[in-house]
């Protein structure tokens, strides 16, 4: 189907202009996406939201957690933002969480990992695997169910949930009822070689490869193994024995086979898999939820999701 009419409106012109990543830098991008995305309007309402923080080697991870109401005992679902491991924050995925707060009713847990360049691989992961943990560890403190967990993240933090979902279960950590991957980058295939990228990576579709090229440059650090799972968890040997996963993909997405491809990879090892392309969407369209219809109605299926898999 054509690009949806709302996401054209909303992005104009803008998307046939393809950026000159040679004069970007990471302060001026962080600066001009905050701009636009972080969240001050604290909106939809929810119960409460309290800022604290995970004790860590190195100092202190944020963490927000969001309540649908006063009581205890809810299941609780880890939110990564996504950003290609060097932008974005918590403040740009509140609305997200809020939202999957109120319309699944559980807590949520919006996750401030390290960035790159200051943080480069393999400290985003260890740090969503470490978040996990803590919040496994400290599940009676923050109200919680503990055996009621799930991870989700978008792009980068898409990610990361799966990077996680794979780490709990070789260190046997944290058990996990759900993980939900949406447009996530994986490394099940090569990037460059997908009929997606082709079609979208190249301007006109938000996210270009010339983008992608410039967050792999400020994550990587020297040395990095490309079959290391918590790079690419898509190049796993063993997918089995995983959380269920929950897969969404964008049609007009220069990721989405990657992401496709990893849900098909999963579902061959048997782990239970849902994949939904979503049509006529972009690259980050959850994002723009309150903007666009699709976006709002993909976050209340998941969370319909959630319900679904925190009742048992």
């Amino acid at each position: 189907m054509p690009l949806d009419p709302q996401v054209a409106a909303y992005y104009g012109d803008s998307l046939n202009t393809l950026p000159d990543m040679s004069a970007v830098t990471v302060e001026g991008t962080r600066q001009a996406v905050d701009a636009v995305y972080n969240d001050k309007a604290q909106s939809p309402a929810v119960y409460s939201v309290q800022d604290k923080s995970i004790p860590c080697p190195w100092g202190e991870m944020p963490i927000r957690v969001y309540r649908p109401d006063a009581l205890t005992g809810h299941g609780a679902l880890l939110y990564f933002h996504g950003g290609g491991f060097v932008i974005h924050n918590i403040a740009s995925h509140d609305s997200i969480c809020r939202k999957l707060c109120r319309d699944a009713g559980v807590v949520v847990l919006n996750v401030g990992y390290r960035l790159a360049p200051e943080a480069p691989f393999p400290a985003a992961p260890e740090d969503a695997y470490r978040a996990l943990c803590w919040v496994y560890e400290n599940a009676m403190a923050l109200g919680i169910d503990g055996s009621r967990l799930a991870v989700m993240g978008d792009s980068a933090g898409a990610s990361l949930s799966a990077v996680a979902a794979q780490l709990t279960r070789d260190r046997k950590g944290p058990p996990l009822r759900l993980q939900i991957l949406c447009y996530a980058p994986t490394g099940a295939l090569e990037l460059r070689e997908t009929q997606s990228l082709k079609d979208f990576g190249h301007g006109g579709y938000v996210l270009s490869q010339p983008q992608l090229d410039w967050f792999y440059e400020q994550y990587l650090s020297k040395g990095a193994d490309p079959d290391d799972i918590r790079l690419n968890p898509g190049r796993a040997k063993d997918l089995s024995g995983l959380a269920p996963a929950l897969c969404y993909t964008a049609e007009f997405d220069p990721l989405r086979d990657d992401g496709e491809a990893y849900a098909a990879l999963l579902s061959q090892a048997g782990t239970p898999v849902k994949l939904r392309r979503v049509s006529g969407m972009m690259h980050g369209f959850l994002m723009l939820w309150e903007r666009f219809d699709t976006g709002r109605a993909t976050l209340e299926e998941i969370a319909g999701e959630l319900k679904a898999a925190f009742r048992s």
